[in-house]
């Protein structure tokens, strides 16, 4: 019987991570895809203004996150929560550079 409890929650983890692989999957697609058409933006708002500009960035798109649940209004919370992901795995990316 505890063996069962614990493979039940192996599973669950494992469900999880493969849920984690497909959204993070998504994320890397929407990068890639936004990158070619707008070029390094992000990155390059970084370089000439530093890490507040990057975390500037990251709060005005949580503040339309908040903005528009409090508002309850009808739109895409899935697409601007990847775009926010996107902005901090891309913060992440240049501090990761910086300590090379």
């Amino acid at each position: 019987m505890k063996n069962d409890v614990i493979l039940e929650k192996h599973r669950k983890s494992i469900e999880n991570g493969e849920l984690h692989r497909g959204v993070t999957e998504v994320l890397r697609e929407i990068y890639i895809k936004k990158n070619i058409g707008y070029g390094n933006s992000y990155e390059q708002t970084h370089e000439r203004l530093g890490i507040k500009a990057s975390v500037g960035q990251i709060n005005h798109k949580m503040n339309r996150v908040i903005e528009q649940v409090n508002k309850d209004v009808d739109y895409d919370l899935v697409d601007d929560l990847q775009d926010l992901a996107n902005y901090v795995v891309m913060l992440i990316m240049i501090l990761q550079k910086e300590e090379v």
